[in-house]
């Protein structure tokens, strides 16, 4: 079968053809099977924006003081931090060069070094 390339541009071509009149008549059977899959979730094709309706934005429901830790942190600011807050995520930004965001950590994974004392 091989030194047939003659047919391999006609074939794509042919297929690609069959998928998008496919397409056209009917669901594509990839997301046939994902509907009939129980438990999966499946995203709508366009999302509803909560903001147009009810004109809100970032600045309605974030604080000016963002609270977060630096990449190296003393353990009573954490504790400190976990104790008075309820936030599940803090960003890590170094305010010692030009407050670069690193990412951010979990509340749990805090939680977790400071039960296994992995810190010094």
């Amino acid at each position: 079968c091989t030194g047939n390339e003659q047919f391999v541009l006609p074939l794509m071509i042919s297929l690609f053809c069959a998928r998008v009149v496919g397409s056209l008549f009917n669901t594509d059977l990839y997301h046939i099977h994902i509907h009939l899959k129980k438990g999966v979730q499946f995203l709508d094709h366009e999302l509803r924006s909560i903001g147009g309706q009810h004109n809100l934005y970032a600045g309605h429901i974030m604080s000016r003081e963002v609270i977060f830790v630096r990449p190296i942190e003393k353990v009573s600011v954490i504790y400190d931090i976990l104790k008075s807050t309820d936030h599940s995520l803090f960003p890590v930004i170094d305010t010692d060069d030009r407050d670069v965001l690193y990412g951010t950590i979990s509340r749990e994974t805090l939680c977790v070094l400071l039960s296994a004392r992995a810190y010094g």
